[in-house]
């Protein structure tokens, strides 16, 4: 059977099953789409895109993620008016999923090279619907006399499994024109180290807070990577602050779950202060999402001292994954 493409709004209970039964390989789009059903989550332009082998009809269904569960499928959040930020994530039973890939005993069979090809038809069929989607948007823009998209033509995909990309490359023609590869760290809050110091405690004066709009100068001008202030109102967040409100140490949760935006200004590094600050961000988010146990870093392949900060709170090195710019044209339905 052919595979179809359903897209909605918002996401079903039953897809969010799906994806959480394919922690942590899942772990993106589900964040991305628990992130749907919290303020500030969504926009007019979401859309949550789901492929599968086209079901047998059944009345009893629900939703088409749950007609007759199927094995293999892609699942995606896409917002073309994030652009220049991410504006989709992607999963895809290709990657696998439901054990630890950090842990040995949990390594998972491969699939066989029918069942590759099955999870890349889908994946093909739902990216063809991500470029129906895409030239509307841009042709809209065009009408309206706004500017067009920086990847006008194509998507920034966020977070995307190299090996998928790899066989979309290599055996189904698609084209990219933008890579920029990361390694996925994952954590388990129960791993997360014990007995950290307090920050706050001792009479130090500092007390944990969220960010502020008024903080977000200083927060900016602290990284070199391009950061939207009104997106970053609306992610989990994680201030240390001094007794009159300066913001010494802070994190960030993106709307993919991911730790980000971790620093610790100079004159108050080498006290565990970041690492308290990573913790609490991951632990207090953990909440607010189900309490799966799971968080993730995306941290550059260059980056070591992010890399060892990771180390430095239990995180583990799971895949290669990759910002990445799929151009539409090589998603034609001729390929």
């Amino acid at each position: 059977m052919a595979p179809t493409v359903t897209d909605t709004p918002v996401a079903s209970d039953g897809l969010l099953s799906l994806l959480a039964a394919r922690l942590p390989q899942s772990f993106p789009v589900y964040r991305r789409l628990q992130f749907t059903r919290l303020p500030g989550g969504t926009t007019p332009h979401s859309h949550v895109l789901f492929a599968r082998e086209d079901p047998a009809s059944s009345s009893s269904s629900s939703s088409p993620e749950t007609a007759k569960q199927p094995r293999h499928f892609a699942a995606a959040y896409l917002d073309f008016s994030r652009s220049p930020s991410t504006e989709m994530f992607f999963y895809s039973t290709l990657e696998g999923g439901g054990g630890d890939p950090t842990a040995a005993e949990q390594q998972q069979q491969p699939l066989s090279a029918a069942e590759q090809d099955e999870c890349l038809d889908l994946t093909v069929a739902l990216l063809r619907h991500v470029r129906q989607i895409g030239l509307a948007h841009d042709a809209a823009l065009a009408e309206a006399g706004s500017p067009p998209r920086r990847h006008a033509r194509g998507v920034m995909v966020g977070s995307m499994h190299e090996g998928t990309r790899a066989l979309l490359l290599g055996r189904r023609g698609l084209a990219t024109s933008y890579w920029n590869p990361h390694d996925k760290w994952l954590f388990r809050v129960e791993g997360l180290p014990a007995g950290l110091p307090d920050p706050t405690a001792g009479g130090s004066g500092m007390r944990w807070d969220a960010a502020r709009r008024g903080d977000l100068g200083l927060i900016v001008s602290r990284t070199h990577l391009p950061k939207d202030e009104e997106a970053m109102m609306v992610v989990p967040s994680t201030v240390l602050r001094l007794g009159d409100g300066t913001p010494v140490a802070w994190a960030f949760l993106g709307n993919d779950g991911s730790l980000s935006t971790l620093h610790c200004e100079e004159q108050y590094r080498g006290r565990g202060i970041a690492k308290a600050v990573a913790c609490r961000t991951i632990q207090e988010s953990n909440k607010l999402f189900g309490g799966d146990g799971w968080a993730s870093a995306d941290v550059h392949i260059d980056n070591l001292q992010s890399q060892g900060v990771c180390k430095s709170i239990g995180g583990k090195k799971a895949w290669r994954i990759a910002w990445t710019i799929i151009n539409f044209d090589s998603l034609r339905d001729s390929n």
